[in-house]
C-alpha cells in the first residue's frame, strides 16, 4: 500500500491495554480485540469492526519499532487483511492513555 506520492504505508490499529490485561478496541474497554472461532475464521462483522479503527500511516514511523510489540494478534495471522496490520497497544492508566514509546519516528513537516 502506498500513500501519496508512493510513499509506503502501513495500516496501523491503535488497542488499549487495560490494568486486568484485557486489550481493547476502545478506551473504555468495551469492545475486546476480536479473536478467531475456534474454527479459525473470523466473522465478516469481526474484521470490519476492527477495519474501521484503523488509519494508514507512513512505513518509515514504525521502522525502529520492535516488530514483535506492533504485531497483530497470532489468531489474526492467516487473515489476508489482519495479518498486515500494525498493532499500537497503548497502556491505560488513570482514564487515559500512557504515550507508547518504542522507537517511532517522528513525522517529518512537509
Amino acid at each position: 500500500m502506498s500513500t501519496r506520492l508512493g510513499v509506503d504505508s502501513v495500516r496501523l490499529l491503535c488497542a488499549y491495554v487495560h490494568k486486568d490485561g484485557r486489550v481493547t478496541l476502545d478506551l473504555e474497554g468495551e469492545h475486546l480485540l476480536p479473536q478467531a472461532a475456534p474454527d479459525g475464521k473470523k466473522p465478516v462483522s469481526s474484521v470490519r469492526e476492527v477495519m474501521r479503527r484503523t488509519i494508514p500511516v507512513r512505513a518509515d514511523w514504525l521502522k525502529e519499532a520492535d516488530s514483535d510489540s506492533i504485531a497483530p494478534p497470532k489468531s489474526w495471522t492467516e487473515h489476508p487483511m489482519l495479518a498486515e496490520l500494525r498493532v499500537l497497544r497503548q497502556p491505560v492508566q488513570g482514564g487515559g492513555v500512557q504515550a507508547q514509546g518504542f522507537g517511532v519516528v517522528q513525522p517529518r513537516p512537509f
